[in-house]
């Protein structure tokens, strides 16, 4: 009788023997849940219902660019030393022949030229738009994230997977009967580690023009013999009096790398942040300036 009257107890309840989860031990499962997964270079977050992307860091933008190059790399080497002629000549006009002024500045912002001394000429979108000849240019856009802040900057550089490149704007003073009397040039640039940029200004020869449109008294000389006078990077405009008497010259710019090959961001022209600033100035509008006065 005992037996079968006797109450039934309740089983007791197994507990886990798993330790409770902590901020470590969650951090931890995170990253073991993360490392197995793939990771993208580019998160989404939500935040209030709004979706906010994170961009590119430096490294993964870099990372990307190094992808292209080694295909780049793969290219016939005549192709990546190939020159485009696109053939544009900067002459005066009647405007600023009268006025004896001409002022030419541009924005990589904006990929775009500026000419205030020719009421017509509004603004030339393009780098290029201006640009007698070129080789292996492009304009970048880079992502540079710091502190979790990213600052997206732009700039003139090489083509990744090419060891150098060449830009020159020609200036065609001779059907107007002036020469320059002043030359004032902003032309910043910037280099890292092996990065190499050589700025000159040359006078173009022609045969017809027996002193060639320069005076060759304080100007040296390349390895073509041809006359030039060599441009630093400066952020601000600086006269340069070897110009004075030229009626036909380039204005060239080179990157290269000082040893071998470089990352192609390590020569910079013309290098500015994508979000203007606040009552920005015109040096920060437009790094890239010309300014000359005919006579």
């Amino acid at each position: 009788m005992e037996s079968c009257c006797a109450a039934v107890m309740p089983e007791e309840p197994s507990y886990s023997l798993e330790e409770p989860m902590t901020v470590a031990s969650r951090r931890k499962k995170y990253l073991i849940n993360r490392s197995k997964s793939d990771r993208r270079p580019s998160m989404v977050r939500e935040w209030d219902g709004s979706v906010h992307r994170r961009t590119l860091s430096l490294y993964a933008k870099v990372s990307e660019k190094q992808r292209a190059a080694t295909a780049a790399a793969e290219t016939p080497m005549a192709a990546q030393n190939a020159f485009h002629l696109l053939n544009n000549v900067i002459t005066p006009t009647d405007e600023e022949a009268a006025a004896r002024k001409m002022e030419i500045k541009y924005s990589a912002r904006t990929d775009e030229y500026r000419r205030p001394t020719n009421p017509n000429f509004r603004k030339e979108q393009g780098w290029n738009s201006l640009v007698f000849a070129e080789r292996n240019m492009e304009l970048v856009t880079e992502h540079r994230q710091m502190a979790e802040i990213d600052n997206v900057m732009v700039y003139l550089s090489r083509n990744p997977g090419t060891n150098s490149s060449y830009i020159q704007w020609k200036f065609d003073l001779s059907e107007t009967g002036l020469r320059v009397d002043k030359f004032g040039l902003r032309f910043p640039y910037d280099t890292s580690e092996d990065g190499h940029v050589r700025v000159y200004l040359k006078p173009d020869l022609y045969e017809d023009d027996e002193d060639g449109g320069y005076c060759s008294s304080t100007t040296a000389t390349t390895t073509d013999g041809q006359a030039h006078v060599p441009v630093f990077s400066s952020p601000v405009l600086h006269q340069i009096p070897e110009v004075q008497g030229w009626s036909r010259f380039s204005l060239v710019a080179e990157l290269s790398c000082k040893r071998g090959a470089c990352v192609f961001h390590h020569s910079q022209l013309f290098l500015q942040q994508r979000t203007p600033g606040i009552f920005e100035k015109d040096v920060k509008k437009y790094p890239f300036k010309v300014d000359i006065s005919l006579a």
